[in-house]
């Protein structure tokens, strides 16, 4: 271990993907208030992070290490957690005693900012975004940076982000004659009819039965909930919300795309749609692209794409990590160093090129390099549409989510439409009363 860096690893756990490798050092001028840090850089740091444990540690040793031949007076000292409920916990704690740390990153941490932020423990970051020139939110996807807003106050900036796509079987396509996968709601459609006139399917999986559907309801201009000051409402009654169900519920009963029963994820599971993606009897699946797709189906034998247009609006759900700083960091302004440090483009260049990993920047799409890269540039094109993070960012609103996601297996294996749609009322009414019940024990 290098003098100087300390890594308090808890447990190894893996999320969606390794996050960024960083090999390089830039000069960052972190403001707060008009003051520069610049002028403390001999002064000796310990700068205490919190975050998960992930397949990045290498990588995130590496930049740190970076970043004290840089900063040969910074001590950083990390403290990593299994899971997200375990960070959370140790913020929860942290907050309570007093002794938080210089800056925590954390999986849908947009989620946890928000609720930290009203309660008035997080610092606002805008004076550190307004002063560094290498940080353009431009770069970024707005759905990531918008979920860790409050009103103009920016609380998180993503860390680590990420939008699945939908993985298509060249095979399966190519057996019903398409030569590619459907970039429209109609040539869905289309699909499923072959798709059934052939016997096969298509998985709907997370990306649709999940809460990977948000943004299909998203680009009807509806969604399970809406959120505002705060504050969750549950609006599955919303007739524009009902038409999309409907369109969902016609892929099913009217045109045969899946089985009924296979609506509901826990008759279907993962393990189960993989294996038949494999077999080429299920034309797609909903993940990051990687090599696991390889090992299914042979290299080359898929292709990854963002959503499909659905309302003439190509909308994508996008997730992640986003690093934040509580109001009371020790070190605030290299706090910000860090990770803006850990964030600039050109560092995020060397993690595509060099070592195959997600860079945070969009703009890095136009590198021919990663620009025909299978694995990052579909999550890449998916990141640059008009997108949205899932809605954690209220009290309730993951509850809320949830009893929906109960509802609509219900709802897409009901034949009878007229019975299926009498389930909305009884739906809505169940998750307002998980909003009520979560804001009234403070989330």
């Amino acid at each position: 271990m290098r003098q100087g860096f300390h890594y308090r690893r808890r447990t190894v756990f893996s999320v969606l993907a390794a996050l960024l490798v960083l090999t390089t050092m830039v000069s960052l001028p972190a403001i707060r208030g008009g003051q520069s840090a610049s002028a403390q850089d001999t002064e000796p740091v310990t700068l205490k992070i919190l975050g998960l444990n992930e397949a990045n540690a290498d990588f995130v040793q590496y930049a740190v290490q970076e970043f004290q031949k840089k900063y040969p007076n910074v001590t950083i000292d990390i403290t990593v957690q299994p899971d997200i409920n375990a960070v959370e916990s140790s913020m929860k704690a942290a907050f309570a005693s007093g002794d938080v740390p210089d800056f925590a990153y954390m999986y849908e941490g947009g989620s946890r900012a928000p609720l930290f932020a009203r309660q008035g423990l997080l610092l606002p970051l805008n004076d550190y975004i307004a002063n560094d020139p290498t940080f353009d939110v431009n770069d970024i996807a707005k759905g990531l940076m918008g979920t860790a807003t409050i009103g103009d106050q920016v609380y998180g900036v993503p860390f680590f982000q990420v939008a699945l796509t939908y993985i298509w079987n060249k095979a399966v396509l190519t057996e019903i004659g398409m030569a590619e996968p459907p970039k429209t709601g109609e040539e869905v459609v289309e699909m499923c009819k072959s798709l059934a006139a052939k016997g096969l399917t298509f998985d709907p999986g997370v990306g649709l039965g999940g809460w990977g559907g948000n943004a299909f309801f998203w680009a009807q201009d509806a969604g399970y909930v809406t959120v505002a000051d705060g504050k969750t409402k549950a609006t599955v009654t919303d007739p524009k919300f009902e038409a999309g169900v409907k369109w969902m519920w016609d892929l099913v009963h009217t045109y045969g795309c899946w089985p009924a029963e296979t609506t509901d994820l826990a008759a279907y599971p993962a393990d189960t749609r993989t294996a038949d993606f494999k077999a080429n009897k299920t034309v797609a699946l909903w993940g990051l692209p990687g090599t696991t797709y390889d090992d299914l189906v042979g290299a080359g034998n898929w292709v990854a794409e963002p959503r499909w247009t659905m309302n003439n609006r190509p909308f994508n759900i996008v997730g992640g990590m986003h690093a934040f700083i509580p109001k009371d960091a020790k070190n605030p302004d290299w706090a910000w160093k860090f990770i803006s440090f850990y964030l600039s483009p050109e560092l995020q260049e060397i993690n595509a090129t060099q070592f195959n990993g997600l860079p945070q920047r969009l703009s890095l799409l136009s590198n021919p390099e990663v620009a025909s890269n299978p694995y990052i540039a579909p999550v890449m094109e998916a990141m640059s549409t008009e997108n949205r993070a899932a809605p954690w960012d209220a009290i309730g609103a993951e509850a809320a989510v949830g009893v929906w996601v109960s509802y609509q297996p219900k709802i897409l294996s009901e034949p009878d439409w007229e019975k299926a749609s009498a389930l909305f009322e009884e739906a809505n009414k169940a998750m307002q009363a998980e909003i009520d019940k979560a804001e009234t024990l403070g989330g």
